[in-house]
């Protein structure tokens, strides 16, 4: 837990920008990971921020057809973008 509270405290803005459009999550139960601190993250890179209700810490086994389709809508919709530009 300490060593992901660390990083978070590093500022990936501070060090470099992210210019490719960035979706950061975290799912509702996560004790280890919480909703708050990813908020956190999103926020000072700018990205997008989802909760996934219902889902602890391991979502890609938990869920992994939630976890696939989250990753490819946000994907999908900045193809989309991109197409249109």
């Amino acid at each position: 837990r300490q060593n992901c509270l660390r990083l978070f405290k590093l500022c990936p803005k501070r060090q470099y920008s992210i210019t490719m459009p960035t979706l950061c999550f975290s799912c509702e139960y996560d004790k280890f990971i919480t909703p708050e601190s990813v908020y956190d993250l999103a926020k000072s890179i700018q990205a997008n921020f989802r909760i996934v209700s219902g889902a602890d810490h391991m979502l890609h086994i938990e869920k992994p057809d939630l976890f696939a389709a989250i990753i490819s809508d946000h994907i999908k919709a900045y193809d989309k973008q991109a197409i249109a530009a």
